[in-house]
């Protein structure tokens, strides 16, 4: 038998010394804490794993929250009491000595750690139900199924539509601590559910449906020179809807919902109270001064005709037609459809300012007369009309009749009801405060001179203004 040769031990105890101590190291440091160790910034080196776990969790004073998103993405921030939680840095410090390798012990190194959450089951149940979150759809309402009118026409509001599960919503939270997330959302982890519809609830959403196929029926743009000035839309036509006498939708043929004539009427008439200038609308006067004002409406401008559009919606609703109609007026006079169809007044006007008592003719924009004037007798009460009137015809050498007076004039341009422009040659002066105890019978009294000037500058038709 051949002997062991004993040279081969020199080199192998080094080698097996040094693995002795190396597995002697690795022990002492699975329970103390390598040289130049730094944890959570705190110099650890020679402590054990247990007196670092209990000095990290002397210095803790952070609170255990959690950010909880419900159904609609609304923030719930939850905090842990503190008799329902503990916190323990053994699982953590223990995968950090698993990670020393060899090369790291003789290392200068800094590692953070994060505690782990242990919930008190016997103390969970309480906490958790007492949370806000587990509370807002309690009250859920009765009836489940709510139809709510607003500007753009019907919505359905499902009180139930996301119904929380509190028990799969409380385990979620549960883990979710444990692992020390920092924001969860109940909706992406399945926390809600829509309970089934009753009867009552099926009945809610047909009548629903039907509100929505009247409301969508059709469109209709209403323009003026083709450009869209009011829309019969969902926000219109939701008005239109035939109502019984408690309120409730009266319904035909076919559960389809029924349309209330009158109301189509009123709308149309609301267009025209808004468009019509014609004894309507007040009109928007820039004066002499630069001032915008407002002036009273008169027998000048546009008038919508307001049967013809309500004929033109009931057609386009009955027939389902969508599409835009031009909204059409009658003029007054015909030539206002020059000014701006009807909207406007031009740049040629003549504007009466009765405070000032003065009269101001502007053509193409350009001030071309301007005079002092006496209008009506305000002590009698016989005030010039205010409004926004036109030159209706002008005549030469009339006389002006009235129950207590003929006056014969050179000048007359009549603008409204008996009252006009015209010379008043037994003026010695005009301007001030003459109208008010010495003023004329309605009419706008004017020097001879600047009548006659008047008279060959003012067309048939020009609007006048009288504020």
């Amino acid at each position: 038998m051949k002997k062991f040769p004993k040279w081969i031990l020199i080199p192998a105890v080094p080698c097996i010394l040094v693995a002795i101590g190396y597995f002697a190291l690795m022990q002492y440091y699975q329970v103390n804490i390598p040289y130049g160790t730094w944890i959570n910034d705190m110099y650890c080196t020679g402590m054990t794993y247990e007196e670092v776990g209990e000095l990290l969790l002397e210095k803790d004073d952070s609170t255990v929250a959690l950010e909880v998103l419900d159904s609609d993405d609304k923030l719930h921030v939850l905090t842990l009491d503190t008799e329902v939680y503990a916190l323990s840095y053994k699982e953590a410090l223990k995968e950090a000595a698993v990670s020393f390798g060899a090369m790291e012990l003789f290392k200068e190194k800094s590692i953070w750690v994060k505690p782990a959450v242990r919930i008190n089951d016997d103390r969970w149940e309480a906490y958790i139900r007492k949370q806000a979150l587990f509370h807002e759809d309690a009250a859920a309402a009765s009836p489940r199924m709510t139809i709510v009118e607003g500007k753009e026409g019907f919505e359905l509001i499902d009180a139930q539509e996301n119904v929380l599960d509190d028990k799969k919503a409380a385990r979620v939270i549960l883990e979710a601590f444990e692992e020390s997330k920092e924001r969860i959302s109940l909706k992406d982890a399945g926390c809600y559910y829509t309970p089934a519809y009753s009867s009552e609830d099926k009945a809610v959403i047909a009548e629903y449906e039907a509100l929505q196929l009247f409301c969508s029926k059709i469109t209709l743009d209403l323009t003026i020179q083709g450009e869209v000035a009011f829309q019969v839309n969902a926000s219109v036509l939701k008005d239109w809807i035939l109502k019984e006498a408690d309120g409730s939708y009266s319904y035909g043929k076919g559960g389809l919902l029924l349309l209330d004539e009158a109301k189509v009427k009123e709308y149309a008439q609301s267009i025209s109270d808004e468009v019509t200038t014609y004894f309507g609308k007040p009109w928007q006067f820039v004066d002499h001064n630069g001032d915008t004002i407002e002036v009273k409406a008169g027998n000048y401008g546009r008038e919508l005709k307001t049967y013809a559009l309500t004929n033109k919606l009931l057609n386009a609703y009955n027939t389902g037609t969508s599409g835009s109609y031009e909204l059409e007026f009658v003029f007054h006079p015909s030539s206002a459809a020059d000014n701006g169809y009807g909207a406007g007044y031009g740049d040629s006007y003549v504007e009466v300012d009765i405070e000032e008592q003065h009269v101001y003719l502007y053509i193409d924009g350009e001030l071309v007369l301007d005079s002092p004037c006496v209008t009506g007798d305000v002590r009698r009460k016989r005030d010039t009309p205010k409004g926004t009137f036109y030159i209706e015809y002008k005549q030469r050498n009339r006389t002006l009749r009235g129950e207590d007076y003929a006056t014969p004039v050179s000048y007359w341009m009549h603008f409204y009801n008996h009252c006009g422009f015209h010379d008043a040659n037994w003026r010695r002066s005009f301007g001030g405060d003459i109208y008010i105890n010495d003023g004329s019978h309605g009419c706008v009294n004017m020097p001879p001179a600047k009548a006659k000037e008047l008279y060959s500058l003012v067309e048939k038709g020009m609007p006048v203004f009288v504020y």
